[in-house]
């Protein structure tokens, strides 16, 4: 059983000159060795690539890309171009501003090959200002048996992108969703890959540090609810629309529904609607045409009478 395989650590980077050597550090020190580290910079105005370039000129198992201006800018494009750069049989996504913990390879890669799994989710831990919280960024079942694309979706089970580590060829055609402008990339990418691959495990070990920040998808409504509202139905239209690619017309369904109920929150505030043409034709396909003029008669009805409830639960099936 070969447990020294190459590991690609994948890392997105956008103007964290002064966190990213932290990071890079943390990852230099891990008592699995060998891997390699590609960083895809997103167009930093700030001295991040040159901190990093210094940095892999003293280890080459770290290399620095810039994403080059025919791809999309953004954290999902710089992550899909460095697995196309990548050649580990473990892939490891990471962020740019936590803290690997120095075990944090070894337990992950000697999980794969001794329960001859797919792949393995351990625990992080939420710091902030490098003062650790005890408290963990994501709660949800850490049964392996409940792993499946709907209990992802529906948050039964779910991790984040830090805690996962995968073989390779699991991820077959699988990339993040380029078209995300906001929170959900991650969250859209793991259903994706589940429709791949269930066979995965839990360690119950925190390797990872999550650097706490202020600003969540979450606190948005809070401030901004047309805001809120508009990433809602950003992330669900997005969600649907993978999902009718991969044929699984129920999870796409349940996308679609959450889509049209934020969707009714913006036409009653009379704001725009992200993807609506493209999510009439493509309730034609969930459901029927006449659902998707079930919510052409929702848009219009608002904007005419300030109301269109009706049409709206027409437009789910209700």
């Amino acid at each position: 059983m070969n447990k020294n395989k190459l590991v690609s650590i994948l890392i997105p980077i956008y103007n964290r000159e002064h966190l990213i050597e932290q990071t890079l550090q943390s990852i230099s020190i891990q008592t699995y060795k060998n891997f390699e580290c590609i960083i895809v910079d997103d167009g930093s105005t700030d001295d991040t690539v040159g901190v990093i370039s210094a940095f892999a000129k003293a280890d080459p198992r770290f290399k620095i890309f810039i994403r080059s201006k025919d791809r999309t800018k953004g954290a999902n494009s710089c992550r899909n171009i460095a697995f196309e750069k990548s050649r580990g049989e473990i892939i490891k996504w990471f962020d740019s501003d936590d803290i690997m913990l120095e075990d944090h390879l070894q337990l992950a890669t000697h999980a794969l090959e001794d329960e001859q799994i797919d792949f393995v989710v351990s625990e992080s831990e939420i710091f902030v200002d490098d003062k650790k919280k005890g408290a963990a960024p994501f709660h949800s079942s850490k049964d392996a048996s409940l792993i499946s694309p709907e209990n992802y979706a529906k948050f039964v089970v779910g991790w984040i992108t830090n805690d996962f580590t995968c073989k390779r060829n699991t991820i077959l055609n699988t990339r993040f969703n380029e078209r995300f402008r906001t929170a959900g990339d991650e969250y859209n990418f793991f259903i994706k890959y589940l429709h791949n691959t269930t066979a995965g495990a839990f360690i119950d070990r925190v390797t990872t540090l999550y650097r706490q920040h202020d600003i969540s998808l979450s606190s948005d409504v809070d401030v901004d609810e047309v805001k809120y509202h508009t990433n809602i139905c950003e992330i669900k239209y997005l969600c649907s629309n993978d999902m009718i690619a991969l044929s699984n017309y129920e999870l796409a369904n349940w996308f679609m529904d959450g889509y049209i109920n934020h969707a009714h929150i913006l036409m009653s505030k009379s704001t725009s609607i992200p993807f609506l043409r493209s999510a009439f034709k493509d309730l034609e396909i969930i459901k029927t045409s006449t659902h998707a003029n079930y919510l052409r008669l929702a848009q219009l009805s608002f904007r005419v009478f300030g109301k269109g409830y009706y049409f709206i639960r027409k437009a789910r099936g209700n």
